[in-house]
């Protein structure tokens, strides 16, 4: 896929990022991220997206490499464009103004120094009310270019938090919660500290918070199931194709969006089942031709970061992200079971 064009001085921060670095772009559409990057991030999507097909089906759509301004570049931009960079800001306020839980200051990593970034489909588009959870996956973090330094900083966190235990650690997430009996509600953000808090024993709580949480009727609570067992098979997918490919992955995470909006949940399952019983294609495993109506959006699970990934052909599958991969997929299984006591 063509890069699109681009004007830097239309692009906004992207406020739907739960964990990661700093910096990250949208466009006027919202269809769109752009991310700064290493030149290893953008090889490893590049070489995916044309060499890797399978796999290249579990990334957001990779569609170029663009080169950004630099720090003194972008002041003097926004400078120029003062004007449109206000009315901007000011559009966004009341969205950022409704994550009444973010606990103050910046939750994500420090901005890259680079002028490099990859242009991606934006996974969160199409949802009403988007939740997001970034999940970390691997008890190895670091690459094999690591410094001792870091190898041993990695490893601690590693062994202090779910990363070692079970090759997984919830990274941020951000969970609409409507208003109960009212119109409206607000975000609540957790960032990477309350994802650490979790042991071998209590990560399931943290998935079911993200995918549960507290539901004012029955009828809410089966469309979240739904949704989870909807995930469960996807995360199942994503175990089959990884299985047969040959790649390095540290410090990369499974982005897990899913439709916030009770209403918007509620009218897209019932399409979903619709389109179902109708035997239409409601998983994309078919081509679809133009007259073919997509499936509604209702949840999305993509690999993303890959500052720290490689091909290895030969060195078989890699291990250290199947295994949290499995142990993900198995602790979301029990939450769906324990709903059913």
């Amino acid at each position: 896929m063509a890069c699109p064009e681009l004007r830097e001085e239309d692009l906004t921060t992207f406020v739907d990022a739960v964990a990661g670095h700093d910096g990250v772009l949208t466009d006027t559409s919202g269809e769109l991220v752009v991310k700064p990057c290493t030149y290893a991030e953008s090889n490893f999507y590049e070489v995916s997206s044309s060499g890797h097909p399978n796999f290249a089906t579990l990334l957001p759509t990779f569609m170029g490499t663009i080169t950004l301004s630099t720090a003194e570049e972008r002041a003097a931009l926004q400078h120029d464009h003062s004007e449109s960079v206000a009315d901007v800001s000011s559009n966004q306020v009341s969205k950022v103004e409704t994550l009444k839980d973010c606990k103050e200051g910046n939750a994500l990593g420090p901005k890259l120094d680079t002028s490099r970034a990859v242009v991606l489909e934006n996974v969160a588009a199409g949802f009403r009310k988007p939740s997001i959870i970034d999940i970390k996956l691997g008890a190895r973090l670091w690459d094999d270019n690591a410094s001792a330094t870091k190898r041993a900083k990695l490893d601690g966190v590693a062994k202090d938090t779910t990363s070692g235990s079970l090759g997984f650690r919830i990274a941020g997430m951000r969970i609409w919660e409507s208003a109960a009996g009212q119109e409206g509600g607000q975000y609540k953000v957790f960032d990477k500290l309350y994802g650490r808090t979790f042991t071998f024993t209590s990560v399931w709580r943290g998935l079911e918070q993200f995918f549960l949480g507290e539901r004012d009727c029955a009828h809410q609570k089966l469309n979240r199931e739904a949704c989870l067992r909807l995930c469960i098979s996807e995360v199942a997918h994503v175990q089959d194709i990884l299985s047969s490919e040959e790649n390095r992955m540290f410090s990369t995470s499974i982005l897990i969006v899913m439709e916030g909006d009770e209403e918007a949940l509620a009218r897209k399952l019932a399409k979903f089942k619709e389109m179902q019983e109708a035997g239409e294609d409601v998983d994309g495993s078919d081509d679809q031709s133009e007259e073919s109506e997509d499936p509604p959006k209702i949840l999305a699970v993509k690999l993303i970061d890959f500052a720290h990934a490689r091909w290895t052909p030969g060195q078989g599958p890699d291990e250290n992200v199947l295994s949290g991969i499995r142990n993900l997929q198995s602790i979301l299984q029990s939450v769906v079971t324990a709903t059913q006591h």
